[in-house]
């Protein structure tokens, strides 16, 4: 919690700048924010005697399933609350940061973007077939927690997080108000 914390603080300085960062600066400074960590951990607390200190110890390793799921939600909600953010003033985001890099418009960076989060897709799907030094239950609450962000996240200006009186909660209705009877 507290690298979160700390993370969440330099990203803070950045978007509160002037200064607009290359991308690579960007996603070295708020890809860490991200934390899924904290979330996969919370998760994995629930699984009983799965839960060893060995599971822990791996996930604050940071393997490269994290690492990648973090970048992969750092790029799904930059794109998807793209607009929002400009509205709030705020310009520190993967788009506006990958156009000033590259020269391109908006919508070729949020297309390039999308190259890269299928590409990200791909290699998740790898890492959750192949062998990792955690049970398989661990592995699929990373990999649902990456379809869940997916779900929040649908599309570009679909920002089920920052915006979650819609389409999320009518995601959240059908779950648990109105679910399908079995």
């Amino acid at each position: 919690m507290q690298d979160h914390n700390k993370n969440l603080l330099e990203e803070a300085k950045v978007i509160f700048s002037d200064d607009l960062p290359t991308l690579e600066k960007w996603l070295s400074l708020s890809v860490p924010s991200v934390s899924c960590s904290l979330f996969i951990i919370i998760a994995t607390l629930n699984l009983g005697e799965i839960a060893t200190k060995e599971v822990f110890d791996w996930i604050a390793s940071m393997p490269k399933i994290i690492n990648y799921t973090n970048l992969l939600v750092r790029l799904l909600g930059d794109i998807a609350s793209l607009k929002v953010e400009q509205a709030r003033g705020t310009n520190a985001s993967c788009v506006p940061c990958y156009m000033m890099d590259e020269g391109v418009s908006e919508s070729e960076a949020i297309e390039s973007l999308e190259k890269v989060i299928t590409s990200l897709w791909k290699v998740m799907n790898q890492e959750g077939l192949r062998a990792h030094p955690v049970p398989m239950r661990v592995i699929k609450i990373i990999l649902n927690f990456n379809r869940t962000i997916a779900l929040y996240y649908a599309g570009v200006g679909v920002d089920g997080h920052s915006i979650s009186d819609g389409r999320t909660k009518q995601i959240i209705t059908s779950i648990f108000i109105d679910p399908i009877s079995t």
